[in-house]
Parts: structure tokens; C-alpha cells; sequence
């Protein structure tokens, strides 16, 4: 069964199958690209990326684009429309200049611009000058593009039209034989006869001291730097000849004279001394050389691009010149100082390290990289020309745009609120969903799988598929009109009764209907087969509601009782105003000429951005598509905090916002107030700020650069008491444990276990006044022995007891501990590096006492278990006897450095201290 979707709009129009017809016409700059265009920004701006007419801008459309800065790629200072390079817009859409390489046609000779030339270089020196005049003998400037012999050549230009001085009016230097008489030639007759009165441009009197004949002057003399030349020529500049007869300062004094007509050497032509600041750019040394010049402005001022030392001031010399912001004498681009030496910033076109992502320098926010230099990503607000259809910035799935940056659309499986009424994902068009993503419902035109026998799409039940959807068939009750008497399945009655007699017979045709009498089964019979009298064709008096049109009385009659299809239930045309909604022609039909309600004159429902004020619901409406004027699209009025930026208004203008990012957080880059955040408005901006206070205090809790106090930063934090979290004594800002603060912001003290240098010469963080570094931070001598410090001694240290024992006694941790000596043995003490030696004599025995200083209890022996020879620490020993005293206890160091006592028996084997070292 074919397939049928047809949807008319404002009248009714037959529609083939398969055809679908927008229910919204395309329209440019509602920022959806439709039908043929090749853009839509959503604005009727002319000058920007997409023209009004939603065609992307180029270079040569006719319009001047104002959206991009000068430097940008695609600037345009100017546009014509046409692509000739000759006249004032080059095909660049560049403003013809002089010096740009292309010669303008367009302007005839003498008027403001025109054009002689155009060589696309600022060189005075060939045939095209600076000023784009065409180079001539006269005009001052020597062309240096010519060798001798070729049209144009110039030996010299002095801009004037003098012949007498160096350089002739044909731009030759002047030569002895030219016919002129120039400098140093008392004479010129052009000829080179030696026999004449001149030969050699020098008169053949000349030197008698008598002017005469061709003498211009002559003072007897052969001296060539007084007033006259020994040639009878008056000295003057030019000549080759520096005088020396006139003091400076006095008319026709000379510094020098080369005798050429060369300005940029070191003589000029007025015989003064090349130098710099004298506006002549010297070209006869080389960079190596003193007196060279790069360039020559006339003047002794820096900055101007010439500096007081003749060099050229450029970009990267390392000095801030004029029109620089900054010169770091290198050439890296991505630090903070470019090589156009202005300072980086986020849209000069550099992608500065570690600040930006990206920098395409532009404010486009819809290319790979954002206004801010952020690169762009699906989520960050912002349509991604070419790489998103979509871009709103939030997680909403089913808002109209995908998480994933597509547009929402039927068929992927997210229902689209407010948009459709389902979305199974799949193009199956017989399911509960259509593929339009609307409900299936008998009357929609497709046949809904295990539902509906049949599906035409339309509300008349007189056709091959009733209004329930089953297939008509005879004795359905319902009478076909979709078929002639000749056709198959024609029915020219339908009583819903399968039998004959009763007017209408089982193949649903009429009995006797037509005979002009009153049949069984019949309400009239007028004998003809007209069906839009009184009395139709089925012998039925006409009535409204029958589905036959009773000419001169019903508009239509559609037979059913549906009050949306285009014949009421009245048999009158539907139309926009009768109160009833016209299925597929009108979207609503309120039977009121009122356009503030839910329901327009035009039977269109009531919409933001239709232009009419829906009373109650819509606060304003201006018909545009437009979010950042005083109406954004969701037709209430434009505020602080609606996410919409306001155009058009500048700072001070009630309303005017520098940003609107729609939340209510005051910690983002948008304030609530819809100022741009910035360090020191009181709110901490998330990401970018670790706290701001709103004070320019730089010494509390929050540092004026909007970061947080932290020990270690350099700025001591005041307003804290000793105690409190945060109190800082001290902050240097280093991580020097060795200096007068320490890197816990604590002031360095003896004590601390820090030594500090200059001050401490130990530090061992105790107040132990005997180990190795005493309480005075000085060091002690001393070694680790026994789990402990022992400090060091001598045997000055000790002291001599007893009167048959020698005896060596010293106090270790409260106790004192004495060595023992029986008599005819010898008891050494020794002092050592670090401590002390004990030395014995008396073979293997030792006797050794370690206990108590109490005389009582003084004897014990011990011997050694192994070969006895400067032993250090301590050893086993075995008692092996005992003298008086046996009962005395005795205090001794166990293995692990700790006192213990005992009353021993011999045999018995402890530890003892043989050497006591630091």
C-alpha cells in the first residue's frame, strides 16, 4: 500500500507519495544552515564571518568586513568587488599604497595618489623613487641600478639645474674638456687643443698675476689652497683642494674637499666632515670600521628609529625604542616578549608557553582555538565551526543539542522535550514511534505493525481504509465512494447486513432505489440518480452528516462527525476563526481575532518570537532572533544573569554587562553582577584565584594577587598572634634552612637544629649541654658510643684514689667508674684522638674495679679471653678471682649500653669497659 505523508499549509494542495514538506520555511539568521546556506551566525549582521544573506564573507564579496583587527588572517581594509589589482582596493581587499608593488591605473597624473611607478620598495636609488615617481636626472637622488653607457645612467644628481658646480645638468660629473667651467678650472673650451688659450683648463697666461683673457682669476702664485687655484680658477668647494687660508666660520671655509660630488662619503658636498646626525647616510665603511652608519635621520635623538649612534633601532636590539612595549633581545615568540616586540597577549596570533593553550589571534569563538586562548572542546559553550553542529555548555542531553556536540535529532534515541513526543532510535516506521518521532496514531498515513490493517491518512471513512484503520469491505455499513460502477469492489449501498430484501443486497448494491417510488429500506425515491438533491442517489433524504454535499445547502458533507478535518460537523468549509482545530492546516483555531492568547489570528499557536506579548507568559516578544538586545529568545526580558551578554550598550548605560554567564557564582570568571571577575573584588574566582579578600592589604591572609599567604612567599604575614595558625615571625622567601628565617617562617635560635651560618657552629636541635654540641650551639668533642654521645676526656679528667691500687676514676651518667691496679703492676693513661687508652702490665690478669667510688669495695680481677693491644669500646671478661669485698655490688655496662649491678662469683663473665673513648 503506498505510503502517504502530506502536510498542507494555509490551503489545501494534493501531495504525491513520499513527498515531505517543511512545516517551517528556511529563513536566514535563526543560526541553523539551511536549504542554501552556506552559513547562519544567527545575526543580520552584513559585516561580520556570514553575511545577511547566509553566505560566508570572502575577500572580493563587496563588503568590508569590521569583525577582525588589522593583522588577523582575512583582515580587509578595504573590499570592490572585483578582482583588478590596478585600482584603490587590491584583490588582497589591501588599501592601495604607494610602495605596495602594484601599479594604480586609476588615477590620472597630477591628481592626489596617482601613480608614476611602483616597484614595492622604499629604495630612492633606482628608477622607481619612494614616492612612487618615476626616477629623472635632477630630482636628487642618485640611481645606482644603471652602468655607465645604459639609459639612465647617473654618475651624480645634486637636484639642481647648475652646471658650474661637480655635477652637470645631465647628471655626469664635470669633467676638464665638458665645456663648462666647473670646480678647479680657471677654464673649459671644450676642446683638448693644448695650442689654444686654454689647454688643460688652465688659461695659457695664467700665473703672471694680471686677469686677463679667459683667467677667472690669477695671484702670481702657484699656490693651490688660497683663494685662486694655481690654474687660475677661484678656489671653491668641489675643487679637490682644501684651503687653508680662511679661518672657520668665515665665508667659503673648508673642513675637506675630495673633489667628487659623493654625499656619502666622508668629505660631503658642502666640504664638511661626514658625520652622524648630519642627515647624510655614509656608504664608503664597513660595519667594522669607526664613523660607519646603519642610518643618518639628521638629528641626535633616540628613538625615532635611527639612534644618536647612527644605528638602525629595530625590534630586538634588547632596548625598548619607540612603538615597542618591550625588547628582550631575542627571538622567541612564545615568551613574553615577542619578536614584534609588543607584549604578549592573549590574541596576538603567538601561543604564549605555559599561559595559553592556543592563540590563533582572533576573537572568533567558533574556530579551534577560543577568544580566551583556550583550545576549543565540545561543552565549553561555544559551536566549533566545522567540528560541532551544536555547542550550549551544559550536560542537559535532551535540550535540542547532544552531549556530544550534534544536533539533537529524530531518530537518535534521546526524545527531545518540548520537541518530540518519542525517539526509539531506529528509522522503523511501523513501530510505536514513527521515524518522524511522533506517536503513532491511526490517520498518521503508515500502517503500525499488528495494530492497523490499513493507514490512508485521512479522516474520510468512504475509501478503501476506514477511519478505524480495517480494510473496507462490503457490509462494513460504511458505503465506498472512492470507486466507479464500474470498478471492482464497487458499492452502491452498504446497509452492515449481509441480505437481500431489505433494500440493499449481499454484494452491497441497491435493490430498487432509483424507481421513483418508495421501496422497503428506502426514506425517499425522487427516480434519478442525482446525489446532491433532496433525495440521494441511495433513495436517502440528504442530511448534513450523510457525506454527500446537498448543493444550494451544505458547503461540504464528509459524512463523519470530526470536527478537524476540512468539513464540520455543521457541512460548513473549515476556515481560521470557526473554533475548530483544522487537522494538518491549522496548529490551533480559538474562533477569537485576539493575538495575546494562546492562539493567533492566523491559527498559528501562540510562540516566543512570533512579535505579540502573550499575556501572562511572555514578558516581552520582539520577533528576532537575537539573545543579547533587551528581548533574548526566550521572550523575558533581558537581566543580569540570564546568560546572555548585552550588545549595543557601553560601561555606564543602565544594563550594560562586560559579561553574563548566566549562574548565580560569584567565584567564576563572571560575577553575579555580570562584571568581568578581576583580582580584589572580594570574590575568590574558582581555578584562577586561591582567595581574594577585596583589600590591598599584602600582608594578611590573602596576598594582593589574589593568592594565599603562605610561608615561604616572601611577605611576612602581620596581624597574627605567636601561636595562631598562619603566624609568621620571619619570611625571606628561600628555602634556606642556614639563614636567619627559617623555612617555617620561624626566626632561626639556638637550638633549632638548624645551624645558621655566621652565627651557630653546630646545632643539634636539644638542650643537652654535654653532647657533641652544647646549648651554646659551639661543638664539643665527643664520639657515638653505646647507643650514646660521650663526650670527650682526658685523662686530666680523672683522679687518682686508693693507696696499694693506682686508681683512674671518672663519672658516666651520674655514676663514677674506676680502673683498678694491683700492687707491682702499672696502670697507664693515655690520651688519644677522641678519648682515652688505658695500658696494662700485669700479663693476661687485669685487674679492674668498675663500681661505686667506695673504698670498701675496690678489688676485683677479671682476665682478658682474648689477646689484649689497644682495645677500644668494650670486651667480655671472665672473673677469675676475688679479694676483699666479694660481697660488694658491682655496677657494670651490659651489651646494650645500659648500667646493671651485680655481686658476681668467680667464673662468672660480664662486660666491662676496658677503653673509654669518644
Amino acid at each position: 500500500m503506498a505510503r502517504i505523508l502530506c502536510f498542507v499549509v494555509l490551503f489545501t494542495s494534493a501531495c504525491a507519495a513520499d513527498t515531505v514538506v517543511r512545516e517551517v520555511q528556511a529563513a536566514c539568521g535563526n543560526g541553523i544552515i539551511e536549504a542554501d546556506e552556506a552559513c547562519d551566525d544567527g545575526n543580520n549582521v552584513t559585516t561580520d564571518a556570514c553575511s545577511d544573506g547566509c553566505q560566508i564573507a570572502y575577500c572580493g564579496d563587496g563588503i568590508l568586513r569590521n569583525d577582525i583587527e588589522p593583522g588577523d588572517d582575512e583582515f580587509e581594509s578595504c573590499d570592490d568587488a572585483n578582482q583588478v589589482d590596478g585600482d584603490g582596493c587590491l584583490t588582497q581587499c589591501i588599501i592601495a599604497l604607494c610602495g605596495d608593488g602594484v601599479l594604480r591605473l586609476d588615477i590620472a597624473e597630477g591628481d592626489l595618489g596617482f601613480e608614476a611607478c611602483d616597484d614595492g620598495n622604499r629604495e630612492d636609488s633606482d628608477g622607481c623613487l619612494s614616492t612612487c615617481a618615476a626616477a629623472v636626472c635632477g630630482d636628487g637622488e642618485l640611481r645606482i641600478d644603471r652602468l655607465v653607457g645604459e639609459e639612465g645612467f647617473e654618475a651624480c644628481d645634486d637636484g639642481n639645474s647648475v652646471d658650474e658646480d661637480g655635477c652637470l645638468t645631465n647628471c655626469l660629473e664635470a669633467a676638464c674638456g665638458d665645456g663648462v667651467v666647473g670646480p678647479g678650472e680657471g677654464c673649459d673650451d671644450g676642446n683638448g687643443d693644448p695650442t689654444d688659450d686654454c689647454a688643460n683648463c688652465s688659461p695659457a697666461d695664467c700665473g703672471d698675476g694680471v686677469i686677463q683673457g679667459a683667467e677667472l682669476c690669477d695671484d702670481g702664485n702657484d699656490i693651490d689652497t688660497d683663494a685662486c687655484l694655481s690654474r687660475c680658477a677661484p678656489a671653491r668647494c668641489g675643487d679637490g683642494v682644501v684651503r687653508d687660508d680662511l679661518e672657520e666660520g668665515s665665508a667659503g671655509f673648508e673642513n675637506c674637499d675630495d673633489g667628487n660630488t659623493d654625499q656619502s662619503d666622508a668629505c660631503s658636498s658642502a666640504c664638511e666632515f661626514g658625520f652622524c646626525g648630519d642627515g647624510i647616510l655614509r656608504r664608503d665603511l664597513q660595519p667594522e670600521e669607526d664613523g660607519f652608519e646603519e642610518c643618518d635621520d639628521g638629528n641626535i635623538q633616540d628613538e625615532d628609529g635611527c639612534s644618536v649612534a647612527c644605528g638602525t633601532e629595530v625590534c630586538g636590539n634588547g632596548r625598548v625604542d619607540a612603538g615597542e612595549a618591550c625588547d628582550d633581545g631575542n627571538e622567541i615568540e612564545t615568551d613574553v616578549c615577542p619578536s614584534n616586540c609588543q607584549v604578549a597577549r592573549c590574541g596576538d596570533g603567538v601561543t604564549q608557553s605555559g599561559v595559553d593553550e592556543c592563540d590563533d589571534g582572533n576573537d572568533v569563538q567558533t574556530d579551534a582555538c577560543l577568544g580566551d586562548c583556550r583550545v576549543a572542546r565540545c561543552g565549553d559553550g561555544h559551536v566549533w565551526a566545522g567540528a560541532e553542529a551544536c555547542d550550549d555548555g551544559n550536560e542537559n542531553d535532551a535540550d535540542g543539542c547532544r552531549n556530544s556536540c550534534v544536533t539533537q535529532r529524530c531518530g537518535d534515541g534521546v526524545v527531545a522535550a518540548g520537541i518530540e513526543a518519542c525517539d526509539d532510535g531506529n528509522v522503523d516506521d511501523n513501530d510505536a514511534c514513527r521515524d518522524n518521532c511522533e506517536l503513532a496514531r491511526c490517520g498518521d498515513g503508515v500502517i503500525r505493525a499488528g495494530a492497523e490493517t490499513c493507514d490512508d491518512g485521512n479522516q474520510i471513512n468512504t475509501d478503501l481504509c476506514l477511519n478505524d484503520c480495517s480494510i473496507a469491505s462490503c457490509g462494513d455499513g460504511v458505503l465506498r465512494a472512492d470507486l466507479a460502477p464500474q470498478d471492482a469492489d464497487f458499492e452502491s449501498c452498504d446497509d452492515g447486513a449481509n441480505e437481500t430484501g431489505d433494500g440493499c443486497d449481499a454484494d452491497c448494491q441497491i435493490e430498487r432505489c432509483g424507481n421513483g417510488r418508495l421501496d422497503a429500506g428506502e426514506t425517499c425515491d425522487d427516480g434519478n440518480e442525482v446525489d446532491t438533491d433532496a433525495c440521494t442517489a441511495a433513495c436517502r433524504v440528504a442530511r448534513c452528516g450523510d457525506g454527500i454535499t446537498l448543493a444550494g445547502v451544505e458547503e461540504c458533507d464528509d459524512g463523519n462527525v470530526a470536527q478537524g478535518d476540512a468539513c464540520l460537523q455543521n457541512c460548513r468549509a473549515a476556515r481560521c476563526g470557526d473554533g475548530s482545530v483544522w487537522l494538518g492546516v491549522e496548529s490551533c483555531d480559538d474562533g477569537n481575532q485576539v493575538n495575546d492568547d494562546d492562539c493567533l489570528t492566523g491559527c498559528l499557536p501562540a510562540r516566543c518570537g512570533d512579535g505579540f506579548i502573550r499575556a501572562g507568559i511572555e514578558e516581552c516578544d520582539d520577533a528576532n532572533a537575537i539573545n543579547t538586545d533587551a528581548c533574548p529568545n526566550d521572550c523575558s526580558a533581558a537581566v543580569c544573569g540570564d546568560g546572555f551578554l548585552r550588545a549595543g550598550l557601553v560601561e555606564g548605560d543602565l544594563g550594560f554587562e562586560s559579561c553574563d554567564d548566566g549562574d548565580q557564582d560569584n567565584t567564576n570568571e563572571c560575577t553575579n553582577s555580570c562584571a568581568l571577575a578581576l583580582c580584589g573584588d572580594g570574590f575568590t574566582q574558582a581555578g584562577v584565584e586561591a582567595c581574594d579578600d577585596g583589600n590591598q592589604d599584602d600582608a594578611d591572609a590573602c596576598r594582593n594577587g589574589c593568592i594565599l599567604a603562605l610561608c615561604g612567599d616572601g611577605v611576612r604575614r602581620l596581624g597574627l598572634a605567636p601561636g595562631a595558625v598562619g603566624f609568621e615571625a620571619c619570611d625571606d622567601g628561600n628555602q634556606t634552612q642556614t639563614d636567619a628565617c627559617l623555612i617555617a617562617c620561624i626566626a632561626a635560635s639556638c637550638g633549632d637544629g638548624h645551624q645558621q651560618v655566621g652565627v651557630e657552629n653546630c646545632d643539634d636541635g636539644n638542650r643537652v649541654d654535654d653532647d657533641e654540641c652544647n646549648n651554646n650551639c659551639q661543638p664539643r668533642n665527643g664520639v657515638q658510643a653505646f647507643g650514646e654521645w660521650r663526650p670527650a676526656m682526658a685523662c686530666a679528667d680523672f683522679s687518682a684514689r686508693g693507696i696499694n691500687y693506682q686508681q683512674f676514676c671518672f663519672q658516666l651518667r651520674g655514676n663514677w667508674l674506676c680502673t683498678g691496679q694491683h700492687t707491682g703492676g702499672s696502670v697507664q693513661c693515655e690520651d688519644i684522638a677522641g678519648g682515652i687508652r688505658f695500658t696494662y702490665d700485669w700479663g693476661q690478669t687485669w685487674p679492674f674495679r668498675f663500681t661505686a667510688d667506695n673504698q670498701t669495695c675496690q678489688n676485683y680481677h677479671a682476665d682478658y679471653l682474648q689477646n689484649f693491644s689497644h682495645a677500644i669500646g668494650y670486651r667480655t671478661f671472665r672473673v677469675t678471682a676475688e679479694k676483699a669485698g666479694n660481697s660488694c655490688p658491682r655496677t657494670y655496662i651490659d651489651n646494650n649500653g645500659n648500667f646493671a649491678s651485680t655481686t658476681g662469683d668467680a667464673g662468672s663473665v660480664l662486660p666491662y669497659v676496658i677503653e673509654y673513648t669518644n
